[in-house]
């Protein structure tokens, strides 16, 4: 049976706070912010809510603890390897799915179909990349629009 214990895997390093007590919060606000708005019953389907579910879990995978612009202005090889775009959202992703390719005991998600391996993880990276607060704006806009 795979493990969905990331966090043991230096995933959630200590630090103050991108650390596994932070990405349980997310999980949890997450959980709570779904079902309140009734994504799961018109929104999201079953594979949708585990790429949401899974996302939250680590949207802030393998966080150094440091800004995304602090990494840029520094040239810290995380902005060098995703040419300053991002980098903190696209390492978070990144990591956590090389990890779970590297060691197939991690891989809670071996029972997809490939077509659906496919989606969930195009899924999950568009939404941990959602949480680069520099994208907010126009995220925030294109929500507005379509719900008008």
């Amino acid at each position: 049976m795979p493990s969905t214990d990331l966090s043991t895997d230096a995933g959630y390093p200590n630090n103050p706070y991108h650390n596994a007590t932070h990405a349980a919060d997310v999980v949890r606000t997450t959980h709570v912010l779904a079902h309140a708005a009734c994504l799961t019953a018109h929104h999201l389907d079953t594979l949708g809510l585990l790429a949401l579910y899974f996302a939250a879990v680590i949207h802030d995978f393998g966080h150094p603890g440091l800004t995304g612009d602090f990494l840029v202005a520094t040239s810290h090889p995380l902005a060098l390897r995703y040419n300053d775009r991002s980098p903190l959202e696209n390492h978070h992703a990144s990591a956590a799915f090389t990890l779970m390719a590297e060691r197939p005991e991690l891989d809670a998600f071996e029972g997809l179909s490939r077509e659906q391996r496919i989606a969930f993880r195009k899924q999950v990276v568009e939404l941990v990349m959602g949480t680069d607060m520099k994208q907010h704006f126009g995220l925030l806009s294109q929500f507005t629009n379509a719900v008008s």
